[in-house]
């Protein structure tokens, strides 16, 4: 009959833990690759989207450029009343490639700017000097330096505000249909 040996230890003669080896995280398993995939084609298409409106808003940043470089030089009002309707016209031509544009001028003219902007209020004394401002004396325009300055900053928001010429055309054919 065995006899129990108070000093020899039960738990000697037992092994160590096997631990399993370690999981791979590859290969994935497919849905995570098509997953991968449709991330991928979601960050180009965004990518690419923002790129075409940075490109397609350039007119507009080069146009307040050249707005604010005309405000910082010191010409006389007449021909800074001339170089906004330019800048303006410039600008809506390159916005507006299917209007007959070119030729306007008075109030047709600040009627369009009015009509694709809006959001804008066009204060009074700036569609007087855009009508009038290119055709009156240099005398009589020099008194109208406030109205200049609306002019200026009337001119940088529609630059920066005016509507694009498919969504004009949209808001167009609503109003149509809806009359």
């Amino acid at each position: 009959m065995p006899t129990l040996n108070n000093t020899h230890d039960p738990l000697a003669n037992l092994q160590d833990i096997h631990l399993p080896g370690e999981v791979s995280g590859l290969p994935l398993a497919p849905g995570w690759w098509l997953l991968g995939l449709a991330l991928l084609a979601l960050l180009v298409g965004v990518g690419w989207w923002c790129y075409r409106k940075y490109k397609r808003q350039l007119y507009r940043r080069q146009a307040c450029q050249l707005l604010n470089s005309m405000e910082i030089k010191q010409q006389s009002v007449d021909k800074q009343v001339q170089a906004i309707n330019a800048l303006l016209k410039r600008v809506a031509l390159h916005a507006y490639p299917h209007k007959d544009l070119a030729g306007c001028h008075g109030q047709r003219w600040t009627d369009f700017l009015q009509s694709s902007a809006p959001q804008l209020h066009q204060p009074p004394a700036v569609a007087e000097l855009l009508q009038t401002g290119p055709y009156r004396s240099p005398q009589s325009l020099a008194a109208d330096t406030d109205s200049l300055d609306d002019c200026y900053c009337y001119s940088r928001l529609w630059i920066e505000k005016h509507q694009p010429e498919a969504r004009l055309l949209t808001q167009a054919e609503t109003l149509h249909a809806a009359s």
